[in-house]
């Protein structure tokens, strides 16, 4: 028996999928279904539907196939409601990690998966632990720049190139293994 957490779920259905043929991808964003009240930091599969031509949602962890996208909040819809007031930030995360890191952390990982790196715990990009792009309160061109990402991928196989450019040219979104002993 192995327990493991969402993302790894997440990881195991999507190389079973696409080992198949069966297009899918690795999606973070907040489950609403979770804990009433709450936007739990959760990573899922689209896979897509051929017959239907549509992505559907299939949430391993929770046995969940083709449920409704309002039960699931993505990355870069929760940073967007952040930047503009629209959400209260602590009720975004897990227990013990919420706020705009889990969010920025949400996008970030969710803009790897999208390109095709589905990673595991233990990778991190710069700009998580750049104290001023939380600030909403004053200009960052950090933010400003993780905000044009955000709306590029509300819509992820439109902008699929332009994201890639983003990801190339912006280090600080960059992922990179924490060393041990740091």
């Amino acid at each position: 028996r192995l327990i493991v957490t969402c993302r790894y779920h997440a990881i195991l259905l999507a190389s079973i999928l696409k080992e198949r043929g069966i297009p899918v991808r690795v999606r973070y964003g907040f489950a609403h279904y979770l804990y009433p009240g709450y936007h739990v930091y959760h990573a899922i599969c689209e896979v897509w539907n051929e017959k239907e031509q549509r992505w559907m949602l299939v949430d391993p962890d929770r046995q969940l196939v083709d449920f409704p996208r309002e039960q699931f909040e993505s990355a870069a819809d929760a940073w967007l409601k952040y930047q503009k007031g629209e959400v209260d930030p602590s009720t975004y995360g897990v227990p013990g990690w919420v706020g705009a890191h889990p969010i920025l952390s949400a996008l970030c990982y969710d803009l790897a998966a999208v390109l095709g790196s589905e990673l595991v715990d233990g990778y991190y990009p710069p700009v998580v632990r750049d104290t001023e792009v939380y600030d909403t309160g004053k200009p960052n061109e950090k933010r400003e720049t993780i905000t044009k990402l955000a709306i590029l991928l509300q819509d992820p196989d439109k902008n699929f190139r332009e994201l890639k450019r983003f990801y190339d040219k912006h280090e600080f979104i960059q992922f990179y293994q924490r060393q041990s002993g740091s």
